[in-house]
């Protein structure tokens, strides 16, 4: 990826300043300057990854008979707490580590389903803005509250 694509979407630098940030981390851990090739950098970065998958299914097989998806409730839980109930493409995107044409599209799904519509951004018109509709405020339903209940025991 060019390097000015990654600073337009707000991570150019986030994959270094996390690699840097573990590495800091492991050098700090007791025994690191006794495993020089980084062998236990490499397992604790397997397990974390493995961890996120695992903590990602459970949640995914509480929410799906909703009708939710991750990244769907993902948003609508940026949405919910954001000022107004609204948020930019491009803050929702940087928010979740989300490329550009993937937000679209759980953007779109989102505005079939009438939990949130789109309005055009009030400084960068090219940019859109992401708003939890006002008859669907998941804040305010009850499956809203029954997701996020259910998401707490699905993370232990």
């Amino acid at each position: 990826m060019p390097a000015s694509r990654s600073r337009a979407n707000g991570r150019a630098n986030a994959p270094a300043l996390e690699a840097a940030r573990l590495e800091r981390i492991y050098d700090e851990l007791p025994g690191s300057a006794d495993d020089p090739e980084g062998g236990a950098l490499a397992m604790a970065s397997t397990l974390i990854l493995r961890s996120a998958r695992v903590i990602t299914a459970r949640v995914d097989e509480v929410i799906a008979p909703l009708g939710l998806s991750v990244p769907k409730f993902e948003v609508l839980a940026l949405l919910v707490t954001a000022p107004n109930g609204e948020m930019s493409f491009a803050d929702l995107k940087r928010a979740m580590y989300m490329h550009p044409a993937t937000m679209g599209h759980t953007m779109r799904l989102l505005e079939a389903d009438g939990l949130v519509k789109r309005r055009p951004h009030d400084v960068d018109r090219r940019a859109y803005v992401a708003i939890l509709t006002s008859a669907r405020n998941p804040a305010c339903s009850p499956w809203w509250r029954e997701a996020s209940v259910a998401v707490g025991p699905a993370l232990v």
